[in-house]
Protein backbone atom coordinates (compact mmCIF):
# COMPACT_ATOMS: atom_id res chain seq x y z
CA UNK A 1 0.00 0.00 0.00
CA UNK A 2 1.32 3.43 -0.98
CA UNK A 3 1.20 5.99 1.77
CA UNK A 4 0.81 9.71 1.00
CA UNK A 5 3.82 11.86 1.86
CA UNK A 6 3.84 13.39 5.32
CA UNK A 7 3.11 17.13 5.42
CA UNK A 8 6.49 17.85 7.04
CA UNK A 9 8.41 16.08 4.28
CA UNK A 10 6.39 17.79 1.58
CA UNK A 11 7.10 21.21 3.13
CA UNK A 12 10.83 20.40 3.39
CA UNK A 13 10.89 19.33 -0.25
CA UNK A 14 9.12 22.54 -1.31
CA UNK A 15 11.52 24.67 0.74
CA UNK A 16 14.55 22.89 -0.76
CA UNK A 17 13.17 23.45 -4.28
CA UNK A 18 12.67 27.16 -3.62
CA UNK A 19 16.19 27.51 -2.17
CA UNK A 20 17.71 25.73 -5.17
CA UNK A 21 15.80 27.98 -7.56
CA UNK A 22 17.20 31.05 -5.79
CA UNK A 23 20.72 29.89 -6.61
CA UNK A 24 20.00 29.59 -10.32
CA UNK A 25 22.22 31.84 -12.43
CA UNK A 26 20.99 31.83 -16.01
CA UNK A 27 23.66 31.75 -18.70
CA UNK A 28 21.94 32.68 -21.96
CA UNK A 29 23.87 32.17 -25.17
CA UNK A 30 25.69 35.17 -26.65
CA UNK A 31 23.51 37.42 -28.81
CA UNK A 32 20.13 36.40 -27.35
CA UNK A 33 19.51 39.45 -25.13
CA UNK A 34 19.20 42.82 -26.89
CA UNK A 35 20.89 45.78 -25.18
CA UNK A 36 21.67 49.44 -25.84
CA UNK A 37 24.78 51.44 -25.07
CA UNK A 38 22.86 54.02 -23.02
CA UNK A 39 21.16 51.47 -20.76
CA UNK A 40 22.82 48.10 -21.06
CA UNK A 41 20.65 45.50 -19.39
CA UNK A 42 23.09 42.61 -19.60
CA UNK A 43 23.41 40.02 -16.83
CA UNK A 44 26.54 39.92 -14.67
CA UNK A 45 29.49 38.63 -16.66
CA UNK A 46 28.09 39.90 -19.98
CA UNK A 47 28.85 43.08 -21.95
CA UNK A 48 26.76 44.98 -24.45
CA UNK A 49 28.53 44.33 -27.77
CA UNK A 50 27.08 45.39 -31.10
CA UNK A 51 23.54 45.62 -29.69
CA UNK A 52 23.38 42.27 -27.89
CA UNK A 53 24.69 40.84 -24.62
CA UNK A 54 27.83 38.75 -25.05
CA UNK A 55 29.87 37.02 -22.35
CA UNK A 56 32.57 39.55 -21.48
CA UNK A 57 35.24 36.89 -21.99
CA UNK A 58 33.99 36.46 -25.58
CA UNK A 59 34.21 40.13 -26.58
CA UNK A 60 36.94 40.35 -29.21
CA UNK A 61 40.10 41.69 -27.59
CA UNK A 62 41.05 43.83 -30.57
CA UNK A 63 37.73 45.62 -30.96
CA UNK A 64 35.00 46.77 -28.66
CA UNK A 65 32.23 47.44 -31.09
CA UNK A 66 30.08 50.56 -30.98
CA UNK A 67 29.19 50.22 -27.29
CA UNK A 68 32.60 49.77 -25.72
CA UNK A 69 35.00 52.52 -26.65
CA UNK A 70 36.87 51.15 -29.69
CA UNK A 71 40.07 53.08 -30.19
CA UNK A 72 39.77 54.68 -26.73
CA UNK A 73 40.15 51.21 -25.21
CA UNK A 74 43.16 50.49 -27.40
CA UNK A 75 44.72 53.78 -26.31
CA UNK A 76 43.84 53.09 -22.67
CA UNK A 77 45.37 49.60 -22.71
CA UNK A 78 48.52 50.79 -24.50
CA UNK A 79 48.88 53.49 -21.84
CA UNK A 80 48.24 51.02 -19.01
CA UNK A 81 50.92 48.74 -20.39
CA UNK A 82 53.42 51.61 -20.52
CA UNK A 83 52.55 53.43 -17.31
CA UNK A 84 50.96 51.04 -14.82
CA UNK A 85 52.34 47.57 -15.48
CA UNK A 86 54.86 46.40 -12.91
CA UNK A 87 54.14 49.32 -10.57
CA UNK A 88 52.75 46.97 -7.93
CA UNK A 89 49.18 48.30 -7.93
CA UNK A 90 46.50 45.76 -7.02
CA UNK A 91 44.36 44.98 -10.04
CA UNK A 92 46.97 45.38 -12.76
CA UNK A 93 45.97 43.67 -15.99
CA UNK A 94 47.88 40.45 -16.68
CA UNK A 95 47.83 41.09 -20.43
CA UNK A 96 46.46 43.44 -23.07
CA UNK A 97 43.61 41.12 -24.02
CA UNK A 98 42.26 41.17 -20.47
CA UNK A 99 42.59 44.96 -20.38
CA UNK A 100 40.69 45.33 -23.66
CA UNK A 101 37.90 42.98 -22.60
CA UNK A 102 37.43 44.79 -19.29
CA UNK A 103 37.60 48.18 -20.99
CA UNK A 104 34.93 47.12 -23.47
CA UNK A 105 32.53 46.55 -20.58
CA UNK A 106 32.92 50.16 -19.36
CA UNK A 107 30.90 53.22 -20.29
CA UNK A 108 32.51 55.94 -22.38
CA UNK A 109 32.60 58.15 -19.25
CA UNK A 110 34.55 55.53 -17.29
CA UNK A 111 36.96 54.92 -20.17
CA UNK A 112 37.58 58.66 -20.47
CA UNK A 113 38.29 59.06 -16.76
CA UNK A 114 40.57 56.04 -16.60
CA UNK A 115 42.42 57.04 -19.77
CA UNK A 116 42.99 60.56 -18.42
CA UNK A 117 44.49 59.24 -15.19
CA UNK A 118 46.65 56.76 -17.08
CA UNK A 119 48.02 59.63 -19.16
CA UNK A 120 48.68 61.58 -15.94
CA UNK A 121 50.54 58.54 -14.59
CA UNK A 122 52.59 58.22 -17.78
CA UNK A 123 53.18 61.84 -18.79
CA UNK A 124 52.44 63.88 -15.67
CA UNK A 125 50.38 67.04 -15.39
CA UNK A 126 52.45 70.13 -16.06
CA UNK A 127 54.41 71.12 -14.05
CA UNK A 128 54.17 67.81 -12.14
CA UNK A 129 56.23 64.82 -13.31
CA UNK A 130 54.59 61.43 -14.03
CA UNK A 131 53.08 59.97 -10.87
CA UNK A 132 52.12 56.33 -11.48
CA UNK A 133 51.67 55.52 -7.79
CA UNK A 134 49.12 58.33 -7.52
CA UNK A 135 47.23 57.94 -10.82
CA UNK A 136 47.41 54.21 -11.70
CA UNK A 137 44.88 53.27 -9.00
CA UNK A 138 42.45 55.81 -10.54
CA UNK A 139 43.20 54.42 -14.00
CA UNK A 140 42.25 50.98 -12.66
CA UNK A 141 38.90 52.24 -11.33
CA UNK A 142 39.58 53.72 -7.89
CA UNK A 143 37.80 57.02 -7.08
CA UNK A 144 37.24 59.34 -8.85
CA UNK A 145 36.93 56.79 -11.71
CA UNK A 146 34.92 54.18 -9.79
CA UNK A 147 31.84 54.12 -11.97
CA UNK A 148 30.94 51.54 -14.66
Amino acid sequence: MIRPPRPGRLAALALASIAAAGCLKPAPPDGVIVCASRSPACPDGYSCYDGTCVRTANVPADQCGPDGGGTACTEYCDCMSAACTGVGIVGEFPDEGTCLRECCALTARAVGCRLSHCIYARDGIAPQPPQPLVHCPHALGAPPCNFP
